[in-house]
């Protein structure tokens, strides 16, 4: 059975290692379970572009399958990510979206943001 730390070789990456440093500096820490199912789906957006199509078909359900949750799961725990980094960095956030956000972001743009800026230059 895995847990939310067996998932090791999608951390070994220098893209997730990219990530959780950002969620970091967000003010998102690892203690929320959604921390690593963020990471981890903003990786596989950045190297499968296709998933964002369907979040709840093909993204959440991936990241849950390696989690040992379910997508509901996963997409809610996202959306507590979210609301912890609009609460503490929502500047930050504002840069990573490269748009104007006038709120909080929803999951998919959350995530496509984080995949962004693994495309882009150093988080």
């Amino acid at each position: 059975m895995k847990t939310p730390h067996s998932c090791e070789e999608g951390r070994q990456t220098p893209d997730y290692r990219r990530v959780c440093h950002l969620l970091r500096r967000m003010g998102v820490t690892p203690n929320y379970t959604g921390f690593h199912q963020a990471a981890r789906a903003a990786c596989e957006a950045a190297r499968r572009p296709e998933l964002m199509l369907s979040l709840s078909k093909w993204l959440y359900p991936l990241v849950a399958r390696e989690m040992n949750t379910t997508g509901a799961a996963v997409e809610r725990n996202i959306r507590t990510v979210i609301l912890r980094a609009w609460r503490q960095n929502p500047e930050l956030l504002r840069q990573c979206a490269r748009f104007p956000l006038k709120k909080r972001p929803t999951c998919g743009e959350f995530l496509d943001m984080l995949a962004a800026c693994l495309e882009g230059p150093q988080a």
